[in-house]
Order: structure tokens, then C-alpha cells, then sequence
């Protein structure tokens, strides 16, 4: 299954040697839901630095580990399921975008996902706690494009 392998990769990826190291989109540090990397890449150049300033390079990858890699691999882990999934008769990205249009919440969790700042560790649980409001607000939005405009047929 491809996200196991890429998990596997993301744990026993070398990433410094003597006189080398890889960072960003080199290390394979990229998101596999949403594809940002530029964060990671900023990120991981950062504790390279940090790593090399305090002269201990072989302490880099326990750095990244620390940092971010864990969540790259819960990514790893839910990508098949975003991408090859159902939900309510439907595939998850369809879905997806569908709450995303008619619904202000949703839309401020995918924002918070693209961002980073919403951890993947927790998103399910968060998922499953707006739901109520994410299906309120679409059923809401449709309802409301459904509806005459009956100022404007009185007017004609």
C-alpha cells in the first residue's frame, strides 16, 4: 500500500551525511493531502541550521522527527482515504468541496489544514465535532439558493 511505503520512507530516509543534507521537497517533506511543502522546506532548513550551528548534524533528523515528521506520516497514513474515500454517498473530495462552497466552517478547517495549523492528529475529532454546523450551514445555503426572490417577482 503506497501510504505505508511512504511512511517507511519518511522514517528511514537518510538526510545527512558527512558533508550533505537533504531539506524540503529533497527529504521528501511534503504534505501528501493538501502537496504543500514550502512550510516543511522553510522548516527543515531552519533545524539544519540550528543543527550545524550547535555542531551536531547527526542530531538533525531527531530534530525534523520532532518538529513535523510524525505529522507527514499520519498525512501518509489518511491520503488514500482523502483521496479514494466515500462520504454520504459520495467521494470525500466531492464532498469536500461541496461544504466547502456553503459552509463557513468547513471552509475555516480546510484553510487551517492548507496552513498547517490544523494538526492531522486531531482533525478527525474535529471533523466529527462541526459536522452538525458544517451539514446546518450547507443544508441552510442550499435552501436559501432554492427559494424565489419574492421582492423581485412582486416588482415584475
Amino acid at each position: 500500500m503506497y501510504c505505508h511505503r511512504r511512511g517507511k520512507t519518511l522514517r528511514e530516509r537518510e538526510v545527512v551525511g558527512k558533508n550533505w543534507a537533504l531539506a524540503g521537497d529533497a527529504a521528501a517533506w511534503v504534505d501528501p493531502v493538501t502537496g504543500e511543502g514550502i512550510y516543511y522546506a522553510m522548516r527543515s532548513g531552519q533545524i539544519l541550521a540550528e543543527s550545524l550551528i550547535a555542531e551536531a548534524p547527526e542530531e538533525y533528523p531527531a530534530r525534523v522527527q520532532a518538529s513535523f515528521r510524525d505529522e507527514l506520516e499520519r498525512a501518509a497514513k489518511l491520503s488514500p482515504m482523502f483521496y479514494h474515500g466515500k462520504f454520504l454517498g459520495g467521494a470525500v473530495t466531492t464532498r469536500m468541496i461541496a461544504f466547502a462552497r456553503h459552509s463557513p466552517t468547513f471552509r475555516q478547517l480546510l484553510a487551517d489544514v492548507f496552513a498547517g495549523s490544523q494538526s492531522y492528529r486531531t482533525l478527525k475529532t474535529r471533523l466529527w465535532g462541526q459536522l452538525g454546523i458544517t451539514l446546518a450551514e450547507t443544508a441552510g445555503s442550499l435552501l436559501r439558493k432554492k427559494q424565489p426572490n419574492i421582492a423581485a417577482e412582486a416588482e415584475a
